[in-house]
């Protein structure tokens, strides 16, 4: 991820490209990338989010169920999968969202740092499409969405 992002195409393209880097190398988890945005939810999910601050400014969010959040913290954690929504979650879905976020910033400007993740239980984000670029995801145990904000 040499080149800096010009369009919200191009990080489109840079963001699927990390996220199945950082699945496969991580969790050794083919991705799939979906053609169409995720469809809204009405249930709660569980959202790792971390923020760019500098010469770009911004949001990423992970978004997936409980389900596959506790899925993939029991592949990075090499630990049974966990009953509820825990620490060991929380810590995995942070970590997740912070490899794919460091990977991303070879992309953004120069002088763009990145935030410690926070992890949290809510609604989905929602879709305006104004700075938003969002991007859905396929794995053999569910599917998740990634939302990239960019802040003007």
């Amino acid at each position: 991820m040499a080149s800096i992002a010009t369009s919200p195409i191009d990080l489109k393209t840079d963001l699927e490209h990390t996220v199945q880097y950082v699945l496969d190398t991580m969790l050794r988890m083919p991705v799939i990338c979906l053609p169409h945005p995720p469809t809204p939810r009405q249930t709660a999910v569980i959202h790792a989010e971390l923020h760019f601050r500098g010469a770009w400014r911004g949001s990423l969010a992970l978004e997936c169920e409980a389900t596959l959040a506790r899925e993939f913290t029991a592949i990075l954690m090499g630990v049974s999968r966990p009953g509820n929504l825990n620490d060991d979650v929380r810590d995995a879905m942070g970590e997740l969202i912070n490899m794919i976020g460091g990977n991303l910033l070879p992309a953004l400007p120069e002088g763009t740092e990145v935030s410690i993740p926070h992890v949290s239980v809510g609604l989905p984000a929602q879709q305006d499409g104004n700075h938003m670029i969002y991007a859905a995801f396929r794995t053999e145990l569910g599917r998740f969405s990634l939302v990239f904000d960019h802040t003007e």
